[in-house]
């Protein structure tokens, strides 16, 4: 584990950071009709002068992930003309942040998740506070997390498994009685990896 310095950081900064990095990398995109195509915001906002992302406590009502950590997002529908709409909306009807509120900053990686969906990932940025409107249907509880953590890799474990042929890590990793893992610490964690792979967050390890 390495340990950032991201608090010590300008937010402002940071944002660009992100932009930058996302701006200057390939993304890796899934074109795999077999997968329903879905979409996630990684949203950051300032809190106490240190990047946090939003993040979702699903409730037992839905279909899939129940009661499980989210990224604000879902899947693709017939009013959506693209993956970003589609991340908009989604963000709009589960935590009350409307479009004009994101300040987007680019395109992440694909994903395919176990639940059949090949999920796009965008990162953006709002402004602190944020006057949420949860989905009493979808969403059980809103919550920031500082990301310094996925920076630091400061997970609680590592298990590993195989889906479509891939090993991959599944990273476990505890804030305010919440458990982050799955899908969306998987993100957050490969996002941290290429901010401090591009060398543009500081820390101690170089």
């Amino acid at each position: 584990m390495v340990n950032s310095r991201v608090h010590e950081r300008d937010y402002p900064e940071f944002i660009e950071a992100v932009r930058h990095a996302l701006g200057n990398i390939r993304i890796k995109i899934i074109d795999d009709s077999s997968f329903r195509p879905a979409a996630v915001f990684i949203l950051f906002m300032n809190i106490g002068g240190r990047p946090h992302v939003l993040l979702t406590k699903r409730t037992d009502k839905v279909k899939t992930h129940k009661g499980q950590i989210s990224l604000p997002g879902g899947a693709m529908d017939v009013t959506d003309s693209t993956l970003l709409d589609a991340a908009y909306r989604e963000t709009w009807e589960e935590v009350g942040i409307p479009r004009g509120s994101i300040t987007y900053l680019g395109r992440f990686d694909d994903y395919l998740s176990i639940t059949s969906y090949r999920v796009a990932t965008f990162a953006g940025a709002v402004e602190y506070p944020v006057s949420y409107r949860a989905d009493d249907f979808e969403i059980e509880e809103i919550f920031e997390a500082p990301f310094d953590m996925f920076l630091d890799e400061k997970y609680d474990r590592v298990d590993h498994g195989i889906f479509d042929g891939n090993s991959y890590e599944i990273f476990y990793y505890k804030h305010n009685g919440h458990l982050i893992w799955g899908l969306t610490s998987r993100i957050l964690t490969d996002l941290a990896r290429l901010l401090r792979g591009v060398n543009l967050i500081k820390h101690d390890h170089f």
